[in-house]
C-alpha cells in the first residue's frame, strides 16, 4: 500500500497562489473584453451621431492605460466599417482627433483632400448632365407645345443618365478610400517606415 504525500503548508499555500494568479488574470482577460466591446459601441453610437469627438475621447481617456490602444483600433475600425459619403469628413475627423499616429494622421488628411475633390467633382458632373437633360426635355417639351416654367425644379437624380454616372462616381469613392482603409486598419509597427 502506497503512503499518500501530506501537502506542507507552503505547498497549499502556492497553489491557492496559483489559484488566485490564473483567477486574476481570467477577470482581467474578461474585464478586457468589456472595455473592447464598449469600444464597439462607441464607435456604433458616434455612426448614428449620439456622441461627438470630443465625448470620444473623454470616454477612451477612462479606459485603462493597458487597453486604450487596442480599444481606440477597435473603435477606429468600427468607424472605417461605416464609413459612407455622408460621414466621410466627420469620421476623418473623429480619427485625426483621437490618435498620435502622425502616418494615420496624414492618411486622414490626405483622404480629406481627396473626398473634397470628389465632392467637388460630383457637383460639377452633376451640373453638367442637368443642363444637359435641361435642353433635352426642353426641346422635346417645345415640340410638344409646352413653354415657360414645366422643367422649374427637374431633378435628374431618377434618370438613367445620372444612374450610370452615379454608379461610375462611387466607384471613384471606393478608390479614394481603398488606401485610406488600407492603412488606418494596418496593426501598429506593421507600417514600413516613410
Amino acid at each position: 500500500m502506497a503512503m499518500k504525500k501530506i501537502k506542507s503548508s507552503l505547498e497549499i499555500a502556492l497553489e491557492k497562489i496559483g489559484e488566485v494568479q490564473e483567477n486574476r488574470e481570467e477577470l482581467e482577460k474578461l474585464n478586457h473584453e468589456k472595455y473592447l466591446k464598449a469600444a464597439s459601441s462607441l464607435g456604433n453610437s458616434f455612426l448614428e451621431n449620439k456622441i461627438n469627438k470630443e465625448q470620444l475621447a473623454e470616454s477612451i481617456h477612462r479606459y485603462p492605460e493597458s487597453i486604450r490602444e487596442k480599444a481606440l483600433r477597435i473603435f477606429i475600425a468600427r468607424l472605417v466599417e461605416g464609413i459612407n459619403p455622408s460621414n466621410t469628413m466627420g469620421i476623418l475627423e473623429a480619427i485625426t482627433f483621437l490618435t498620435d499616429d502622425a502616418h494615420i494622421k496624414k492618411t486622414c488628411q490626405k483622404t480629406a483632400g481627396l473626398f473634397q475633390q470628389y465632392l467637388e467633382g460630383v457637383a460639377k458632373k452633376k451640373a453638367t448632365l442637368q443642363e444637359k437633360l435641361r435642353h433635352i426635355l426642353e426641346d422635346k417639351l417645345a415640340q410638344e407645345g409646352f413653354r415657360g416654367s414645366a422643367l422649374a425644379g427637374f431633378n435628374i437624380t431618377g434618370t438613367e443618365q445620372w444612374q450610370k454616372t452615379a454608379a461610375l462616381l462611387e466607384a471613384e469613392y471606393n478608390t479614394i478610400l481603398k488606401d485610406f482603409k488600407e492603412t488606418i486598419l494596418q496593426q501598429p509597427g506593421s507600417r514600413e517606415s516613410e
